[in-house]
Formats: structure tokens, C-alpha cells, sequence
């Protein structure tokens, strides 16, 4: 099964204006400017939105995960986040992924390196309280076209859940 998603655009739309002011203002003020904003950072780092791809699909001791996996382990869906490497700060989140999916495609990312981290989250039980028992990170590179094969995400355990 497979899946795609893409950043939220009213997010994107209010971050890229508030960046467009200060990339306007700060410039005019200190007479520099900016072009890089598409572009990669420091040593291949994310910056800003962009038109990047990237497939991802996450492994517990090396195997995929599948509806009957997820159930039989009692997970009811990942959460994604994408964070820059440098400073960990969050790019972007996706909740509520499908679990039993063998690749994961997201779209309108920055360009560069990225820290992909998901998260396993239990299904809702007799607590409220959100449990994760396995979670997992890893570093891809963005590009224009969608990663074939998927950048595989290792999970591990994480915590015991109720």
C-alpha cells in the first residue's frame, strides 16, 4: 500500500510571507540580500519551502510493516516529522499515517539534507494518553523526483506501552 502527502500551504503560505518580509526588510536594512532561499545551507542543510520530493517507508528488524503487522502489534498509525539536521527544527509533521505502508511520498520540501523521524503511535486504548513504543530517525537528501526504492527509517523500541 502507499500513500502521499504534501506540506500544509496555509502553514507555508503564512511562513513564506513572514520570510519574504524579512527577507525584504533585513536586506534593505543592512543593503544584502538573500538569493539562497531555495537553495541548501551550510554543508548541504534544508532551507525554506520548496519543490522537493522524497519516499520514505519505515522497518522494524528489517521488515516492513503491513495492515496485519500493525494490528498484530497494536499500532494504529506514524507520525512523521521532517527536521532540519543542524538544529533539529521541525520542517514539517504529518499525522496519522496508515501504518501498514511499504513507501510513504512527500512532497513541496526544502532542497538538502533532512532528518526524517517517525513515530509508531499505539491505537487509542483504554488510556487517552498517547503512547509511542517504537520510534526511529534517519537523514535523507531531497530531490526532484521521488526516492526509488523508499529511504528506509529503522524503528526501535521506544517505551512500553499499557
Amino acid at each position: 500500500m502507499r500513500a502521499h502527502s504534501s506540506t500544509n500551504q496555509t502553514t507555508q503560505k503564512r511562513t513564506l510571507g513572514r520570510l519574504l518580509w524579512s527577507l525584504v526588510l533585513v536586506p534593505l536594512l543592512v543593503g544584502g540580500c538573500d538569493p539562497g532561499w531555495h537553495s541548501e545551507g551550510p554543508n548541504g542543510a534544508a532551507t525554506g519551502p520548496g519543490q522537493n520530493k522524497l519516499t520514505i517507508g519505515w522497518t522494524l528488524d528489517g521488515l516492513t510493516f503491513t495492515e496485519a503487522r500493525c494490528t498484530a502489534m497494536g499500532i494504529g498509525s506514524m507520525d512523521v516529522y521532517l527536521l532540519r539536521p543542524s538544529d533539529q527544527a521541525v520542517l514539517a509533521v504529518w499525522s496519522n499515517v496508515v501504518c501498514g505502508l511499504d513507501r510513504y511520498s512527500l512532497a513541496e520540501l526544502p532542497s538538502g539534507q533532512v532528518l526524517v523521524h517517525v513515530e509508531a503511535i499505539q491505537k487509542p486504548g483504554a488510556s487517552a494518553r498517547k503512547c509511542v513504543p517504537y520510534i526511529g530517525e534517519t537523514l535523507a537528501k531531497t530531490s526532484l523526483q521521488y526516492s526509488d526504492p523508499p529511504v528506509a527509517v529503522p524503528l526501535k523500541p521506544y517505551s512500553t506501552c499499557p
